[in-house]
């Protein structure tokens, strides 16, 4: 079973109760901290009543329950920062939940109601080292734009004329990097790197919710604006791009980067092919309530005998959900871990690549 997909939870749900939210003289601070109050009680559908319309008609209840007891114990709240665009309060604040620490982002809308919920933990990030003087590539800046939204991206280039085969990198889910910087690692740098350094060109850009964070807390996003729409985007670009062969893009999707990824090569065309690293063999929704009992498990919360007996016949997937090398059981705690992705993995994608 893959690890709970990362970093930044987006929750929306049906309102069913008709209590009142907030009382109408809550400042918005107040309104965040009852709403993180209620959902650290787990009390879900009294946190239901808090969203706005457009919050409650995304996932039903249950994902919000599912997403919120995957999550570390609750602990200490730092100081609550407030922040305003266009209407939208937005408040951001630390919170300590077991071992790790997290950024809570909650968006609040000129009617008091909760109009987004992100969640993103934090870690310091091992630095990125520069590309090696006699590295057989070189990395530019380059720009995608996507309705409106540029994106800063990286292109890794091998030396040489070329044209070269080419790779668009996807994110998983929440505010990505273009390095897909999750806990300390950086997955899409070492994967861009290795590739590059195999003659294959690499663009690996800022997802929208990273360079957009005020506009994505205000929540009511679909899966092509989080996703799709700038991943196609990217793949036009690296196609008429100077050095690039046009018929040899590929597109290489990461967690759910990996699920969306033939919607993206359909809508962008003429792709060559696409990379699936750690996506779904089931169901999104089949799988959230399966991980919540997996993962109250691992906390010794749970007595369910079919998770027990799933554990115990597991045999350890050499790779993370983030394609790094671990030992031991898996659980969300590999994330803080650092390393490196796997470099057979690396060479298994380029030999791939280059027979096809």
């Amino acid at each position: 079973m893959n690890p709970p997909r990362n970093p930044i939870a987006t929750i929306a749900l049906a309102c069913t109760l008709a209590l009142p939210a907030v009382a109408a003289t809550d400042t918005p601070q107040a309104i965040a901290a009852k709403l993180l109050d209620r959902l650290d009680a787990g009390q879900y559908e009294q946190a239901e009543t808090m969203f706005n319309a457009q919050m409650q008609q995304h996932v039903p209840a249950d994902r919000l329950k599912a997403v919120w007891q995957s999550l570390p114990p609750a602990g200490k709240r730092g100081a609550p920062q407030l922040s305003q665009e266009s209407g939208t309060q937005v408040i951001r604040q630390t919170l300590h939940r077991g071992a790790t620490t997290w950024t809570s982002t909650v968006a609040i809308d000129v009617q008091g109601k909760v109009s987004g919920l992100f969640m993103q933990p934090l870690a310091e990030a091992m630095p990125i080292p520069p590309v090696p003087a006699d590295a057989g590539y070189g990395e530019r800046e380059i720009s995608v734009v996507a309705a409106g939204h540029p994106l800063g991206g990286t292109l890794a280039l091998p030396k040489g004329n070329g044209p070269f085969p080419a790779v668009v990198l996807v994110h998983g889910s929440g505010a990505q990097d273009r390095e897909e910087s999750i806990g300390p690692n950086h997955v899409f740098t070492d994967i861009a790197r290795g590739l590059a350094a195999q003659g294959i060109a690499v663009l690996r850009y800022d997802k929208r919710a990273h360079a957009y964070p005020r506009e994505a807390a205000r929540g009511g996003n679909t899966i092509d604006g989080e996703t799709t729409d700038d991943a196609v985007a990217a793949v036009k670009l690296l196609a008429t791009t100077p050095g690039i062969d046009p018929n040899h893009v590929f597109v290489l999707g990461h967690s759910l980067g990996a699920l969306v990824a033939p919607r993206i090569a359909q809508r962008a065309g003429n792709v060559a092919g696409v990379i699936e690293l750690s996506g779904l063999a089931r169901k999104m929704m089949d799988i959230l309530p399966y991980q919540r009992r997996f993962l109250a498990q691992l906390q010794g919360k749970s007595t369910d005998p079919e998770v027990q007996a799933t554990i115990a016949g597991m045999e350890r997937d050499i790779l993370s959900h983030l394609g790094i090398a671990g030992t031991g059981p898996q659980s969300p705690a590999e994330y803080a871990k650092p390393g490196h992705v796997d470099p057979q993995l690396i060479n298994d994608i380029a030999a791939w690549i280059k027979a096809h």
